[in-house]
């Protein structure tokens, strides 16, 4: 009896996620990753923004009027541009009220149901006081929340944002 219960356990998740991607209106979890971290040899941040590709299909086709088909794991050159203008626009990142500080593309990757989008922004500090806003899928779902880990100096910091807290402070300081 054991044995059959572990079986149907380990098959459980495995046969929900075959339904997931059958049928995605089964898509219940509306939730963003960004991790931000900052590499003090390189003087630079690498920043990784996981997002369900469905959901990004959505409001990417939305906004742009466009046929992006990330979730089918297509990407064509034309992409790019309303990509970056979507995370230009829904994700702000000041360093010392530094507010110009823009994210160049570095590349993208394909997992499981998500794209993940990485960039790269040089910058040299030693005192951080960020200033993150993240407004990433909002617009799409009333329940979307978007979750932040940020490295810097050896320390992490959790952030989560949502509607009502779109915009938030962080301090660190480099030894």
């Amino acid at each position: 009896m054991k044995s059959i219960l572990l079986i149907l356990f380990f098959l459980l998740p495995i046969n929900l996620d075959i339904l997931q991607l059958e049928n995605k209106e089964l898509h219940p979890v509306h939730i963003s990753f960004t991790t931000i971290e900052y590499f003090e040899k390189e003087q630079q941040y690498k920043i990784l923004f996981k997002i369900f590709a469905d959901d990004f299909d959505l409001i990417l086709n939305k906004l742009y009027d466009k046929n992006i088909k990330l979730s089918e794991r297509k990407w064509e050159k034309s992409y790019l541009e309303p990509i970056n203008s979507y995370i230009k626009n829904n994700f702000q990142l000041s360093c010392n009220n530094d507010k110009n500080i823009s994210l160049k593309f570095d590349r993208k990757e394909f997992k499981e149901q998500a794209v993940y989008l990485y960039y790269k922004v040089k910058h040299k500090t030693k005192v951080g006081k960020f200033m993150i806003l993240n407004k990433l899928m909002l617009d799409l779902y009333p329940d979307q929340k978007n979750l932040l880990i940020f490295v810097f100096g050896g320390e992490t910091k959790a952030l989560q944002f949502g509607h009502n807290d779109i915009k938030k402070e962080v301090n660190f300081t480099l030894n």
